[in-house]
């Protein structure tokens, strides 16, 4: 296994366990919390400082653990890279325009159910484009570990 395909492995772990907490400080049951804008931001700094420590802790184990301190990349790694890449901004792109589409949806449609989160709460609009940016990251990682198995 290569010590991208470990990075992956572990991060793609760190980042479930990273959204598990983060969702569990925004939902209710199925409904994304009322919450003061302070508590968001503790939530969001918190999110964001526990993601810098685990990346940095699995990228210096990676490395340590495989005896270099650069990981080596050869072409193959820099295309796969890259198509993880690519296919984490699709998602990002798709993932907001539905975000953009069931907005305006639920403006104008005022009377129908078409509307998943009430996007006019501060707590609703953070949890949605939170949740796609640490989505995005597991696109970008669960392609990764697929170009590599392929």
């Amino acid at each position: 296994m290569s010590q991208a395909e470990k990075y992956s492995w572990a991060s793609l772990v760190t980042t479930g366990l990273i959204f598990w907490f983060f969702q569990m400080r925004m939902l209710d049951g199925w409904q994304v919390a009322e919450q003061t804008p302070g508590r968001l931001l503790v939530v969001y700094s918190t999110v964001v400082i526990v993601f810098i420590i685990a990346e940095s802790v699995i990228a210096g184990f990676v490395a340590a653990r495989g005896g270099k301190h650069d990981i080596e990349k050869d072409e193959r790694d820099i295309a796969i890279e890259a198509k993880a890449n690519r296919n984490a901004s699709y998602f990002t792109m798709a993932a907001l325009n539905i975000v953009v589409i069931q907005m305006l949806a639920g403006q104008v449609y005022t009377e129908s159910r078409l509307s998943f989160f009430d996007l006019t709460s501060t707590a609703s609009i953070f949890f949605v484009l939170f949740a796609v940016l640490i989505s995005a990251h597991l696109v970008n990682l669960i392609s990764t570990l697929i170009a590599y198995r392929a």
